[in-house]
């Protein structure tokens, strides 16, 4: 399996887009990326178009604002 394919099923008819974090989603934004650069804050989301699957992945230019924000957790 490649990055690809879908992690549930193994599909190939992957669906992507990058979304905002807040008015796109119905005001919730601010509860799942809450981050010091919020109103530019956006999220790449893949859905698998066999099964559904969803992964939600924040850019690459975004994590700093992460790493400012939230608490890593222990290895």
């Amino acid at each position: 399996m490649t990055d690809k394919n879908c992690k549930n099923c193994n599909g190939t008819e992957i669906y992507s887009n990058e979304v905002s974090a807040n008015g796109r989603l119905g005001g919730l934004g601010s509860m799942l990326l809450p981050i010091k650069d919020f109103d530019a804050a956006k999220f790449n989301l893949r859905v698998c178009g066999s099964c559904g699957f969803t992964e939600w992945f924040v850019p690459e230019r975004f994590l700093a604002n992460v790493k400012e924000t939230f608490y890593k957790e222990p290895n």
